[in-house]
């Protein structure tokens, strides 16, 4: 009887989705730990036009650890932040994220998700 039948679910290896569960507890735990700072950041960047910089400030009171945790799911993976979120965020700059913020709005209106 062939074993290798049940180390596969789907199209991924069930290592590998040991390794991604990994990451989206480690991101869930991030996220309750720092509900206060996130909740900071996503009014900022809701604000109209978004304020990157105080969203960049809020996420300085975050460890390192933290951060990691929440960056390393992205939007397509579940994340809780957008394209534009991520780089308004790290850089304080909105010049680039801005046009991609304007263009998710857009997307929201029709149906589509970014």
């Amino acid at each position: 009887m062939d074993m290798s039948q049940y180390n596969k679910t789907g199209n991924k290896d069930v290592s590998q989705l040991v390794r991604e569960n990994k990451r989206f507890r480690e991101c869930l735990y991030a996220i309750r730990v720092n509900k206060i700072i996130l909740a900071d950041m996503f009014i900022a960047l809701t604000e109209d036009p978004p304020n990157a910089t105080r969203a960049m400030e809020s996420l300085e009171e975050m460890e390192n650890e933290y951060k990691i945790a929440i960056w390393s799911l992205s939007p397509s993976a579940g994340g809780i932040l957008e394209t534009w979120e991520r780089h308004a965020s790290k850089t304080g700059d909105l010049n680039n994220s801005y046009d991609v913020f304007q263009l998710a709005q857009t997307a929201r209106g029709s149906g589509r998700v970014y």
